[in-house]
């Protein structure tokens, strides 16, 4: 009997995000697959689980792979956890999925969905999302600047995600190439510091260096005109 790879969205901030359902899976799984043990590690203690945590990141997934394709055949029921919110958005797990359906029959898929800081982002940023672009990370160099050029071009609101270190930056970038454009940021969504800002992006440049520039960032640039 083949078995089950469950995909569990967990909390971004607040560990009270985690849904029922999400509790009763990692209470039943037989091992958690998580980029960050020590992350998973806290979540399961939070639920009183007790499980085996398997390292897989980008770092561990090639040696590692081929193991949970055969737990996994051999009926074992995994759960794959990001660090933080909805797995396989910007993080390795996409490809251990995408061997399940090619070299896993009758292995099972299940998601369950949940807290997502792109999403949450985009469910209080205000602008029309009929259509969007999702970016996830930005690379830190190379195809950079071509990426924000590309969104500055494209009339679609773009977002994605972005650390304190470049978040001026990027602002700045913003100012010169497309200062018309309103900009949202969520800073530190679901925890005790979250601060959401919206305006031009020398308005919210200007906010954001008036507070304390630390934390985690959400970037929604808003539709061109």
């Amino acid at each position: 009997m083949s078995g089950t790879l469950f995909i569990i969205a967990t909390p971004i901030g607040n560990l009270s995000d985690l849904s029922a359902r999400a509790k009763e899976v990692l209470a039943q799984v037989d091992a958690v697959l998580a980029e960050d043990t020590r992350e998973a590690a806290k979540l399961l203690g939070h639920v009183g689980a007790s499980k085996t945590v398997i390292r897989y990141d980008e770092h561990t997934r090639g040696q590692r792979e081929d193991a949970i394709l055969e737990s996994l055949k051999a009926g074992k029921k995994l759960a794959l956890v990001a660090d933080r919110g909805t797995p396989n958005i910007s993080d390795p797990g996409g490809r251990l999925v995408e061997r399940v359906y090619k070299e896993g029959p009758g292995v099972k898929v299940v998601p369950i969905p949940g807290p997502s800081a792109m999403s949450a982002a985009l469910s209080v940023c205000g602008f029309p999302l009929q259509q969007f672009c999702g970016y996830g990370f930005l690379p830190l160099k190379n195809k950079r600047q071509a990426i924000l050029k590309q969104m500055a071009e494209d009339p679609r609101p773009a977002v994605f995600f972005e650390s304190p270190h470049r978040i001026e930056k990027v602002l700045s970038f913003f100012i010169e190439v497309c200062p018309a454009r309103e900009v949202f940021i969520g800073r530190e969504l679901t925890k005790t510091f979250e601060h959401l800002y919206r305006g031009k992006p020398e308005e919210v440049l200007k906010a954001l260096r008036a507070d304390t520039i630390r934390g985690e960032f959400v970037v929604v640039l808003g539709p061109k005109d």
